[in-house]
């Protein structure tokens, strides 16, 4: 009889997680040599991971948007023309498949057609506030809330973030200002049919279901040119994301300003929401982990705690 995961162990859990990464299950290679080189790329890289000796260090080209300049393009061409996009990327991959163990697809390239339908404004991108030549994007650092709303932030993560944040940084959703307190929702079901007879806030959400029409669009090439999709036999560097409380609780809010323990406003109320439930503290990754922890101790200190 198998056991239930709470009792299983550590080491335990994180074999059954590496499983089918160590596998490739789900990877249509696309010949036997391609699964041949994933399992040696990723057993090499699942050695390092548990501090073991590989047969050699583990290899990743931190590319960016390179692939893109490599194939005679710019970023504002390959934001814009997903053909390029994969093309690019994919040429890359094959060029360089014997010098790297895991490779970064162009996930991180975001769909400029989808940020434009939306007036997203928290980034800058070549064309859309910088010039056509740039080669990055560009945070916008403005304050997107006010000290005195810490408070309504704490209380309600969820409600703050759709009703508060999102109409302040997409031009589209500015209607959201005026939908009800999501957790009307919870008891008043039919609440969440009555804002849509307002023809801006059908017009928000249209701009949504629009911008997810290029997304997708945007996603089957980013997907066939990912090392997974594309049947390679290189590990994916995608990964998972995670953030930092900071990030959470003060540095995005208040557009990257201010943003050090040192200089946050309130920090009895930004200590106040790391609680265990809030998992943005809690974090897999060790060096992570232990910047976290230091944080967590000035923020404490800063308290008097």
């Amino acid at each position: 009889m198998e056991k239930n995961w709470s009792e299983l162990t550590r080491e335990q859990k994180r074999e059954i997680r590496m499983k089918d990464w160590l596998a490739g299950t789900g990877i249509n290679f696309r010949d036997a040599h391609a699964e041949k080189m994933y399992k040696e790329r990723v057993n090499r890289q699942k050695k390092v991971m548990m501090c073991e000796i590989p047969d050699r260090v583990p290899v990743q080209i931190p590319s960016a948007n390179f692939p893109a300049y490599y194939s005679g393009y710019d970023l504002k061409r390959v934001m814009n023309d997903y053909e390029a996009l994969e093309k690019s990327w994919i040429r890359f991959m094959n060029d360089f498949y014997d010098d790297m163990d895991n490779f970064m697809g162009p996930g991180f390239v975001h769909s400029a057609p989808a940020m434009e339908i939306i007036d997203y404004r928290s980034y800058k991108w070549p064309g859309h506030g910088l010039g056509d030549n740039v080669n990055a994007y560009q945070f916008v650092e403005e304050p997107i809330m006010e000290a005195d709303e810490y408070d309504a932030l704490l209380r309600d993560p969820s409600d703050f973030s759709f009703r508060v944040l999102l109409p302040r940084t997409v031009g589209t959703l500015k209607p959201l200002a005026n939908f009800p307190a999501l957790p009307t929702l919870l008891f008043l079901s039919l609440m969440v049919a009555y804002p849509f007879a307002d023809p801006n806030m059908r017009a928000a959400f249209q701009s949504l279901i629009k911008a997810g029409e290029e997304l997708e669009k945007w996603q089957k090439h980013v997907g066939c040119s990912q090392p997974g999709g594309s049947g390679s036999g290189i590990s994916s560097d995608d990964g998972c994301t995670s953030h930092r409380p900071f990030r959470c609780d003060c540095r995005f809010p208040q557009g990257d300003q201010g943003g050090h323990p040192r200089h946050v406003p309130l920090p009895g109320k930004t200590l106040g929401s790391r609680r265990p439930d809030h998992g943005t503290y809690h974090h897999t990754d060790p060096v992570n982990g232990q910047c976290h922890r230091r944080l967590h101790r000035e923020l404490s200190a800063a308290q008097g705690g």
